[in-house]
């Protein structure tokens, strides 16, 4: 059969391929080979398939003399070349008298360079990385630990645009077999600002601005800046002022308007400005104020001044004079005052605001023009004129009115200086009035200057007379039949009457008429005549005449059993007394009446028959005697 030797193949670049290649002896033909151990690292692929050991590989083209098989190695991170033996046997299944090592030998990415220009660069700068190229390997980026240019681009990415300060490595890499390039440290400058240099200013002529230096400072770039100040007549073409150039500017004196910036450099950035600061010229002027007086008002009323100024700026201060003498509280552009007179010398003086091209202060003087009104009067009477009696009308109207106004006014009627509620009217009357209250008018009225006035009347002190006096005097009591004087009084020479007048007989007095009614009656005296007058009543009492009977018969038959007088009962301080014949008293008793009345005894035992003669006292003065029998 013959004996086979192998032969090792070419590599190539990662992944790795070898073909085994065997020589046969004559009339031997090659068949497979039988891998008897792997690599000590990476993984050896037949068809997509990691090799084992003892696995058989089949020939390309059996039945040759000289055939060989294709093996694919992975290194698996490793950068190690990769050993591993074979068998080969022949179609007859002979094997090989011998085994084969074949070493596939690895070789890795070179040890890549960052390549870049020389820095440091400006914000905003696109710096190009170059890692040198090794076609057939990826290039992965770094900034620290991070990844910059994504997942890892293949192939040729071996050129990352840097924008961020930062310290750069690049990692070259074919199926985990890989080399880092050494840190390359890249500088990006932060942004160079300008700052501020300050607001615009507006200035006299022929004077000097405030330095530039209220603005905020700059930053950035390498920090260190050099300055150099410019000036424009117009804001478009500048100049560079020589020798500004620090970061503060003091323009001199300007004649015109110019305007200022400021240029910053660092480093190799580009230049940067700040704002632009307008320093506005003005021409010195002379402030001026006119001062008119106001329209002619009335005596108390409030004029105001309000003079018309001109370059003194937009808020200029005030000061006020009248007659001369500074108003303390008058500080502002307008002056209001209620207790000027006419001709009060009104001045007004302008002092231009600060900043402002004026020259000095400017003054005005107006004078002041009032007007008076006569001042209002009115008159009242009263009708009845003289002394009236109480509860008689008073009505009181205007005897004369001036300078009221035009209009109609408000009338106010006051009783001792207490206005009557809803007596609004012209005139005014009043039954209630007491004597010695005083009535007065006030009327509220507009006067001829428009201004609220006031005029209250006289005063007109009220006389009521008294009411008469009338005394019908004392009540009177009369037996019927009898007649008795009425005692009448009033207090002064009044008429009087007397109502009814039956039973009534007058004498030369008509106050003391003679009554003699024949029923109790009261009469009533009216003195004086109208709201004066008054009454008096009197009643004169009618007793019918008592009823004595002359026999009583005391047996205790219960008819007239004891003396009954009646109508004795009408008399309280009646007394009644019985005498025997001989004028000896056998019985008294005071306030006679149905309790008491004689019963016929005499101490204790009735009295003999016969007759007996009694005194009765009404308690008036009257007294009636007479006998009487007692009978049984």
């Amino acid at each position: 059969t013959g004996a086979m030797s192998s032969v090792a193949g070419p590599t190539t670049i990662l992944p790795l391929s070898a073909t085994l290649s065997v020589g046969a002896n004559s009339g031997v033909q090659a068949a497979f080979f039988t891998i008897k151990t792997l690599p000590a690292t990476g993984i050896l692929i037949y068809n997509g398939v990691p090799v084992v050991v003892g696995q058989v590989i089949p020939v390309a083209a059996p039945g040759s003399l000289s055939s060989g098989g294709l093996l694919t190695y992975s290194p698996l991170g490793s950068c190690a070349a990769a050993t591993f033996t074979y068998t080969a046997t022949d179609n007859t299944g002979q094997p090989s008298s011998n085994t084969a090592t074949y070493t596939i030998p690895v070789t890795g990415p070179a040890t890549p360079v960052i390549l870049a220009p020389t820095g440091p660069f400006c914000a905003g700068a696109q710096v190009r990385l170059g890692g040198g190229s090794q076609p057939g390997y990826s290039y992965t980026w770094y900034n620290g630990s991070t990844i910059v240019n994504g997942a890892g681009n293949v192939l040729n990415d071996s050129v990352f645009v840097a924008t961020t300060s930062g310290t750069y490595t690049v990692t070259v890499a074919s199926t985990g077999c890989s080399a880092t390039s050494p840190a390359f440290t890249l500088t990006i400058l932060p942004a160079v600002a300008a700052g501020t240099i300050g607001a615009d200013q507006t200035i006299c002529v022929g004077t000097a601005p405030a330095l530039l230096t209220t603005g905020q400072a700059g930053g950035g770039g390498t920090g260190t800046y050099a300055y150099q100040w410019e000036s424009s007549a117009d804001n478009i073409t500048w100049t560079p002022i020589g020798g500004a150039t620090t970061g503060t500017y003091a323009p001199g004196t300007l004649t015109a308007t110019t305007y200022f910036r400021r240029k910053t450099v660092s480093g190799p950035c580009d230049a940067v400005y700040s704002n632009v600061v307008t320093i506005q010229t003005q021409s010195q002027v002379a402030a001026t104020v006119a001062l008119a007086a106001p329209a002619a008002q009335c005596v108390g009323t409030a004029l105001t001044f309000s003079p018309v100024v001109t370059n003194a700026g937009t808020a200029p201060t005030y000061r006020w004079l009248v007659n001369g003498v500074a108003v303390a509280t008058a500080t502002g552009p307008t002056f209001t005052s209620s207790s000027l007179v006419n001709g009060d010398q009104v001045q007004v003086e302008v002092t231009p605001a600060a900043g402002q091209c004026s020259s000095g202060a400017a003054t005005a003087t107006a004078t002041a023009v009032l007007t008076t009104s006569p001042a209002p009067t009115v008159s009242i009477v009263v009708a009845p004129a003289g002394p009236v009696c109480a509860g008689e009308p008073l009505t009181f109207s205007i005897a004369q009115a001036t300078n009221i106004g035009s209009g109609t006014g408000q009338y106010l009627w006051q009783i001792d200086g207490v206005t009557v509620a809803g007596q609004i009217g012209s005139t005014f009357t009043s039954t209630t009035l007491r004597d010695g209250q005083v009535v007065r008018l006030v009327i509220q009225t507009t006067s001829t200057c428009g201004q609220p006035v006031a005029a209250t009347s006289n005063g007109v002190p009220i006389a009521i007379s008294p009411l008469v006096t009338v005394s019908a005097g004392p009540d009177k009591t009369i037996f019927e039949g009898d007649k008795v004087e009425l005692e009448g009084t009033v207090n002064g020479n009044y008429p009087v009457t007397w109502s009814p007048s039956q039973g009534l007989v007058f004498g030369t007095n008509p106050l003391r008429p003679m009554a003699s009614p024949t029923v109790t009656t009261v009469y009533t005296l009216s003195g004086g005549t109208g709201g004066c007058a008054n009454t008096s009543q009197v009643t004169v009492t009618v007793i019918p005449p008592l009823r004595i009977p002359n026999t009583f018969t005391p047996n205790g038959d219960g008819r007239d059993d004891t003396w009954e007088i009646e109508r004795i009962g009408n008399f309280s301080d009646n007394q009644v007394i019985v005498f025997n014949r001989w004028g000896n008293k056998i019985f008294e008793t005071q306030r006679y009446q149905r309790g008491n009345e004689w019963d016929g005894t005499m101490k204790g035992q009735p009295a003999p028959l016969g007759t007996y003669y009694y005194l009765i006292k009404l308690g008036t003065g009257r007294t009636y005697t007479g006998w009487l029998t007692i009978l049984r």
